[in-house]
């Protein structure tokens, strides 16, 4: 999993713009972002179906990223990411056999998803900000 991702960036780096873009980047894919501004930083929530029936079967996504700007070097780092659902799956699934072991494997293409996220939005932060 990605924890952690620095790269380089122009002074005139605007880190508002870079998380508004990385948020409708996400928004667009069907995820729920929402951001949280500080003076060089940017906090974005990204959650797709947390929540209801989901959490008993480990289909939702979700992660902190906090994106902060210091001497000309953005970093981004991940975390809160969404596992509780997995794990509330995966007993389900194997102490109640009668469900066909369905919440297991839907958990597990859960936790595939979870793990694919930090690393999907670390490709698009770091296009996104190379081509600013």
């Amino acid at each position: 999993m990605a924890n952690a991702m620095t790269i380089n960036v122009r002074p005139e780096f605007q880190i508002a713009v870079f998380a508004d873009r990385l948020a409708r980047t996400y928004q667009q894919k069907g995820y729920t972002v929402s951001v949280t501004m500080f003076e060089n930083q940017a906090i974005l929530n990204v959650e797709k179906g947390v929540g209801g029936i989901n959490t008993l079967l480990g289909l939702g996504e979700g992660v902190r990223v906090t994106c902060a700007v210091v001497n000309q070097v953005l970093t981004v780092n991940y975390s809160d990411e969404e596992w509780t659902g997995k794990i509330i799956g995966f007993v389900i699934g194997f102490l109640i056999p009668l469900l066909f072991y369905v919440p297991a494997i839907t958990a597990a293409v859960g936790t595939y998803k979870q793990i694919q996220l930090p690393k999907a939005i670390t490709a698009d932060a770091t296009f996104i900000a190379a081509s600013m």
